[in-house]
C-alpha cells in the first residue's frame, strides 16, 4: 500500500470514518475492511507494516488456480459468459447489526480468556516467529471466539 492509502485504511479501522479533501465522512454499519497485498513487492506497492498487521483477524494467502480451472477462466471470458456461481443475499443488513449486537451479549469463560492470553503470549516467545503479536491482537480473537459461541449455542437450539 502507498502511504497515503495506508493513512485512509487506518482510519477506516481506527476511526470508523473516512476522509476526501476537507470532508469526512462516518462509515455505514455494518462495515468491514479487507486488504490486499501483492506479496512480489512490485513497483508502487508498500508491504504493510509488521506493527500494523495485528490489526487483521485473519491473513488468506490465495495461490494460483489449477491448469484445468485457468482453462475454464479462459473459455468463460472468450465466450462472455458469467461466471457459474451467482451470489446471493442470504442476511440483511439489520440482520447483520442483530448478530454483531448479540455477539456483545456473550460472555467469555476464564479458560477462554486464559487460552488467548497464552496464545498471543507464546508468539513472542517462540523462536520461529518473527514478530510476536501485541495485545491489541487479542481482541479480535475474543471476538472471533465470542460468535463462534454464539454461532454453536444457536445450532443447538435448532
Amino acid at each position: 500500500m502507498q502511504p497515503k492509502t495506508m493513512s485512509g485504511f487506518l482510519e477506516t479501522l481506527e476511526e470508523r470514518q473516512v476522509t476526501i479533501g476537507n470532508e469526512t465522512l462516518k462509515l455505514p454499519k455494518p462495515f468491514v475492511a479487507f486488504a490486499t497485498q501483492n506479496p512480489l513487492f512490485i513497483e508502487g506497492t508498500v508491504p504493510i507494516p509488521k506493527v500494523l498487521a495485528d490489526r487483521f483477524l485473519l491473513r488468506i494467502e490465495v495461490g494460483y488456480v489449477s491448469q484445468e480451472e485457468e482453462k475454464q477462466m479462459l473459455r468463460l471470458k472468450e465466450k462472455g459468459e458469467a461466471a457459474e456461481y451467482q451470489i446471493k443475499q442470504v442476511v440483511g443488513i439489520n440482520d447483520i447489526l442483530e448478530m454483531q449486537n448479540m455477539v456483545n451479549t456473550v460472555s467469555m469463560q476464564d479458560d477462554v480468556a486464559d487460552f488467548i492470553t497464552k496464545l498471543v503470549g507464546a508468539t513472542r516467545t517462540d523462536i520461529h516467529v518473527v514478530m510476536g503479536a501485541s495485545p491489541r491482537a487479542e481482541m479480535p480473537l475474543c471476538s472471533a471466539a465470542r460468535q463462534g459461541r454464539l454461532y454453536t449455542a444457536r445450532k443447538r437450539l435448532k
